[in-house]
């Protein structure tokens, strides 16, 4: 049953990609991974999930608490590496 379900999904594909004129962007050139803006975002998000974990953690250890970050800022992070993944033109190498 589970073959069959693929087969199905692949053949729905193709006909959803030639209907709404989908076509595949050839990457081209390589680039550093540092050059990587999608990479870059993704960097942020964890510097950020561990001060938020230091907060947590340590702050009424130690008897000061960090400032919180707003939830806004990540939904805003996860919007822009998704849309740096999105105009993204070249491979990282």
């Amino acid at each position: 049953m589970k073959f069959l379900n693929n087969i199905m999904a692949k053949i729905a594909g193709k006909i959803l990609k030639k209907k709404l004129g989908i076509t595949e962007d050839k990457m081209g050139d390589k680039k550093p991974w540092y050059k990587s803006k999608t990479i870059l975002t993704a960097a942020v998000v964890v510097l950020i999930s561990v001060y938020e974990m230091v907060d947590l953690q340590l702050g009424p250890v130690i008897g000061f608490n960090l400032p919180d970050i707003p939830v806004w800022v990540f939904t805003l992070l996860g919007a822009l590496g998704i849309y740096t993944r999105k105009i993204a033109t070249k491979k990282i190498d």
